[in-house]
């Protein structure tokens, strides 16, 4: 779908209109393409998008948004345990059952019995609101030959990026290990699904650096190609730190869906001389693959 369908609605009432579709479909079957649509954005976006707002993944949230309703009626009703697994969107009562003590220790049941001295984490319902702090970042537009990567790679889940860190780590000592590298600089690419995750709601990280060709990849590496395109390019100098995910909430979050582009592929960051990755402070780039909305 294009994440540019409803250009004069709000980034904040789109997501908030997917949260409400939320509530109002616990009890049905709902997917992340359902979700993503009702905010009028592609799935990849909405679920980076909604990560980045609120550190969570969107299925993760909708899992404990039914969890929360099972709680409420089990300590506020009589009704039989299977018709509130239905009623909260569960298959049967076996799949209530176990998520319910895979996520609190106890059954429903011994809930139920205890309902009035036990208080349980519960997730409470999300509202996006309007943003309080406005980034000043306007791009630079830059168009790339097509070109390679080849680094370390890994998968990550929502609220889990701190670990990019590590994967840093261990690829640095093993940059050497690899052929036909083009510069000193290095990449840290963002792959689209279907380019390595496994899981939608997820996504595979590059630590490597450019290189003439794909034709010797070291063991526990990957090869990733990316075709040419024109990218919105974004300065960052605030230091690997708190006001990152600021920055990268800004640009995917507002920048993106309130210009006149829409993104086209992998994003990547770009580090060269002017960041010390010793200190984690100096500038790097945010390479944004965009085009044209239609």
């Amino acid at each position: 779908m294009d994440d540019r369908a409803q250009p004069k609605q709000r980034v904040q009432n789109r997501v908030n209109d997917a949260l409400r579709l939320i509530e109002e479909r616990l009890a049905d079957t709902l997917t992340l393409e359902d979700i993503a649509a009702a905010a009028h954005f592609s799935t990849y976006h909405f679920a980076r998008l909604f990560r980045l707002q609120f550190n969570d993944s969107v299925m993760r949230y909708v899992r404990g948004r039914r969890l929360s309703r099972a709680v409420d009626l089990l300590g506020s009703t009589t009704e039989p345990i299977l018709t509130i697994a239905l009623e909260c969107g569960f298959a049967s009562n076996e799949t209530l059952t176990r998520t319910f003590r895979k996520q609190f220790g106890i059954s429903p049941s011994v809930y139920r019995r205890n309902a009035l001295r036990l208080t349980l984490p519960t997730q409470r319902r999300l509202v996006m609101s309007e943003t309080t702090e406005q980034l000043d970042l306007q791009p630079t537009f830059e168009k790339r030959d097509a070109f390679s990567v080849v680094g370390c790679a890994d998968e990550f889940l929502p609220g889990a990026t701190q670990d990019i860190g590590e994967l840093w780590t261990r690829f640095v000592p093993r940059a050497p290990e690899i052929e036909h590298r083009i510069d000193g600089a290095t990449y840290g690419v963002c792959c689209l699904p279907g380019e390595g995750p496994k899981n939608p709601e997820s996504f595979t990280y590059v630590a490597g650096v450019e290189v003439e060709n794909l034709e010797k990849i070291p063991e526990g590496m990957i090869g990733v190609e990316l075709p040419a395109r024109e990218y919105a390019v974004f300065a960052y100098t605030g230091g690997i730190g708190p006001e990152l995910p600021k920055t990268m909430q800004y640009i995917f979050g507002q920048w993106l869906p309130e210009s006149d582009y829409e993104a086209d592929g992998s994003d990547f960051e770009y580090y060269d001389d002017r960041f010390d990755p010793v200190t984690g402070q100096g500038t790097f780039f945010i390479y944004v693959p965009v085009k044209a909305r239609n």
